[in-house]
């Protein structure tokens, strides 16, 4: 199991290269309505470039809690989706992988898996 991970991972190595652009934009974007502690801890806890995105922008324009985790919600529902058509390749898989995998699913990440 641990082998087909490993590979895995290599094979989303090159989009690493494509997501450091929108690590900077995201930076321009945060700063516009963040402190960089703030844009900081959402790098660290939001594994969405888009609701990132979108967060940052609704603070800057002073949109209220509420807009913002519904708005988050609606743009990320679609991993539901991706979930689903993993849960049949994990179902051995220990509980703490599961998580982990779950924490680190992207649009990018599940093209190159399936």
């Amino acid at each position: 199991m641990w082998h087909r991970i490993m590979r895995g991972l290599r094979a989303t190595l090159p989009i690493a290269l494509g997501v450091a652009p929108f690590g900077v934009a995201y930076g321009a974007v945060a700063a516009q309505g963040l402190t960089f502690g703030q844009g900081w801890l959402m790098s660290a806890t939001v594994f969405a470039g888009t609701a990132q995105f979108i967060t940052a922008s609704m603070i800057a324009q002073g949109a209220t809690f509420l807009p913002i985790l519904i708005t988050g919600w609606l743009i990320n529902a679609r991993l539901i989706l991706l979930s689903a058509s993993l849960a049949p390749h994990l179902r051995g898989a220990p509980a703490p992988l599961q998580w982990l995998i779950a924490q680190l699913l992207t649009d990018e990440s599940f093209a190159v898996t399936m």
